[in-house]
């Protein structure tokens, strides 16, 4: 499935771009109570690489790795600084919820 240009509502959102979720990710075992699928971006200010898992509780689980793009707003780069880095300088995100 793909989420084409999704804007947010508010000016705290980051969210804005396109993105890409492919289900059931590729290399996962399936499993009776998680559905696990892949995210990537396909546009926007934000590079990101992650999963999503969705539960039969409604319950879901996004994370991954998340780099502002050059031409990001400098706001959005700055808020991105209180993230957890890896070795390769990527932002490691977790978001997780219920519908």
């Amino acid at each position: 499935a793909d989420i084409l240009n999704l804007e947010s509502t508010t000016q705290r959102s980051p969210l804005s771009g396109s993105y890409k979720i492919t289900l059931p990710a590729p290399n996962t075992q399936p499993a009776d109570d998680v559905l696990v699928g892949a995210l990537t971006d396909l546009d926007g200010p934000l590079q990101v690489a992650g999963t999503i898992e969705l539960k039969r509780d409604r319950s879901y689980l996004i994370s991954g790795l998340v780099t502002a793009r050059p031409d990001a707003p400098r706001g959005l780069a700055q808020q991105l600084q209180i993230l957890p880095v890896d070795s390769q300088g990527r932002k490691q995100f977790a978001l997780e919820g219920t519908l």
